[in-house]
């Protein structure tokens, strides 16, 4: 199964996201909405998901405040997306959980960067640039990450929800 772990905004801020032009522009393709979401941690084929979902139950975080924004922006050239702050530790301790789980397609040595991906364009950035610098702005409690399967198709990628996990304090 390819899998990650991600948080998903509520519905709020879905429909403030919903507000974002988006255009129809060759050779861009939109995130759909129901594939919003931020990656905590990308673990790419896992052979035993049971053992992921025991590792991330063992997580213990309270809920937390997150950022989205303030404006739009392109990264490596390919990718619009809105910035989210406030998930790294998260991030660190689901990293931390999941480090002897991952496989070869899985990302390594990169830091952490909290986004929400918009967009993507397949060679250049031509058709992203009307849409970096476009305000918005959003702040919620963060109460569970998931556990996400990536399906991969000729129409896109299908996120299929397989566990969640709640944010709470650590006992004792």
């Amino acid at each position: 199964m390819r899998l990650f772990v991600g948080v998903v905004p509520p519905w709020e801020i879905i429909e403030s996201l919903r507000e974002i032009k988006r255009p129809s522009i060759d050779g861009v393709r939109w995130t759909p909405e129901n594939n919003w979401h931020i990656t905590l941690r990308f673990l790419g084929e896992v052979q035993d998901p049971g053992l992921t979902i025991e590792r991330l139950f063992q997580i213990k975080y309270p809920p937390l405040e997150v950022h989205l924004g303030p404006q739009t922006e392109i990264l490596n050239r390919r990718i619009l997306y809105l910035p989210v702050h406030g998930l790294a530790e998260l991030a660190t301790l689901v990293q931390n959980a999941t480090a002897d789980i991952e496989t070869p397609s899985a990302s390594h040595g990169s830091e952490f960067l909290g986004h929400l991906t918009l967009a993507r364009v397949k060679s250049s950035v031509a058709g992203l640039r009307h849409a970096a610098g476009i305000p918005f702005k959003a702040t919620w409690t963060v109460k569970e990450f998931q556990l996400i399967q990536s399906t991969v198709s000729n129409q896109g990628s299908k996120y299929t929800p397989l566990k969640i996990f709640p944010l709470q304090r650590a006992t004792g």
